[in-house]
């Protein structure tokens, strides 16, 4: 594939990392507000993982749209890959591009038709240009199971920086939290279901002894996130 003519070199400042409780994160995503997981292989393999779960949910299909045979896709946000580089290999003739903020989970080989840029989508793009769902139980619970391990490393690395840096949670704090949290996820009764704006109210000091310790972080997680992009 050819480059479109507006792309420009990596900035550098893109591909500075620092390490916070062993892990690696994206310095400028950090600063930025917008991403707050990690970016080392660590994380590439939870991707992976989720990338594997969500193909269960939706009987391995890649594209939803009606469209039999695609020119171009874009993949924004890519993350590691995985469905651009299966959605790729699904439509050999088609174009796929994926956009990141951060180099460093890309992989090193992709198929021909497939490219990527390094761009923040928070800021002004530098760049041009039916499932057979059956619901029945032993689905769901497959597709829970599946999904368990994935659920365990998302509370770790979706909160540390979160919680520990932005709230000072001391980093014992946290480790028990997510001990708890993690015993959560892994209950087979847990089903819970809240509207988003309801469950910032449920983490106020005075409720959060009423809220399951696996939703708490979460949300104070992407409460923590929604206050950063605002300033």
């Amino acid at each position: 594939m050819d480059f479109p003519e507006a792309t420009v070199p990596l900035n550098d400042e893109l591909r500075d990392t620092m390490e916070y409780y062993g892990r690696a994160f994206h310095k400028h995503s950090l600063e930025a507000g917008t991403y707050f997981a990690p970016v080392d292989e660590e994380e590439i393999e939870r991707l992976e993982l989720m990338h594997n779960v969500l193909a269960k949910v939706f009987d391995n299909r890649l594209v939803f749209p009606p469209v039999a045979s695609p020119r171009r896709i874009l993949d924004c946000g890519c993350g590691a890959a995985n469905w651009a580089i299966d959605v790729a290999e699904l439509y050999p003739d088609c174009e796929v591009l994926g956009i990141d903020v951060s180099p460093h989970m890309l992989p090193d080989h992709q198929p021909q038709n497939l490219d990527f840029q390094i761009d923040d989508l928070n800021a002004s793009v530098t760049s041009a240009d039916d499932a057979d769902d059956s619901g029945t139980e032993p689905r769901d619970q497959r597709i829970g199971r599946a999904n368990r391990e994935n659920i365990k490393e998302l509370l770790a690395t979706a909160a540390l920086y979160p919680l520990t840096e932005q709230r000072k949670m001391p980093i014992e704090e946290f480790e028990e939290l997510i001990s708890k949290a993690r015993d959560e996820a892994g209950d087979p009764a847990l089903k819970v279901c809240l509207h988003r704006t309801k469950a910032y109210h449920a983490i106020d000091d005075n409720d959060k002894n009423d809220t399951n310790t696996y939703w708490r972080i979460l949300f104070e997680a992407m409460k923590i996130g929604d206050a950063g992009r605002q300033d």
